[in-house]
């Protein structure tokens, strides 16, 4: 099965390859014209070239628009997860607060402690006052 295509110059005679459809060769292409002078022959093949030229660097054109359509993509979705985790972290991080803030309350510590393990998960030992501050930062963003 052969598919023609043809190719035409505006005031010269036109020339066309063709395509040999083959299962093991799809891209092999056989290529006749004929031409009146060496001049002309010479532009045919140099209008061929410029069209196969084209017909490549479009393809490769449309390939890496897809390909970074893709990958902007993927950096869109990554960054919406990002962002929900960050919102999820903060909002965790102001449960803590709040809470440490109650108990720091109860235990009527309103000014920093010394001498309190900062590895504690609620940082009671900041006090009313820094939990409160802190509390209000968290809230705003």
């Amino acid at each position: 099965m052969r598919i023609k295509h043809r190719l035409s110059l505006v005031g010269q005679k036109e020339f066309q390859h063709h395509n040999q459809i083959k299962k093991n060769q799809p891209d092999v292409y056989q290529l006749s014209f004929e031409a009146t002078s060496s001049k002309l022959a010479h532009d045919l093949l140099v209008a061929y070239s410029d069209d196969i030229s084209n017909k490549v660097r479009n393809d490769l054109i449309d390939e890496l628009d897809a390909k970074i359509s893709y990958h902007q993509q993927i950096l869109q979705a990554n960054k919406i997860s990002l962002e929900a985790n960050a919102k999820q972290q903060l909002a965790n991080e102001l449960i803590k607060t709040n809470y440490a803030l109650d108990m720091a309350k109860s235990a009527d510590v309103t000014k920093p402690l010394a001498d309190m393990n900062n590895g504690e998960l609620f940082q009671i030992e900041l006090g009313t006052e820094a939990l409160a501050e802190k509390s209000k930062v968290l809230k705003k963003n």
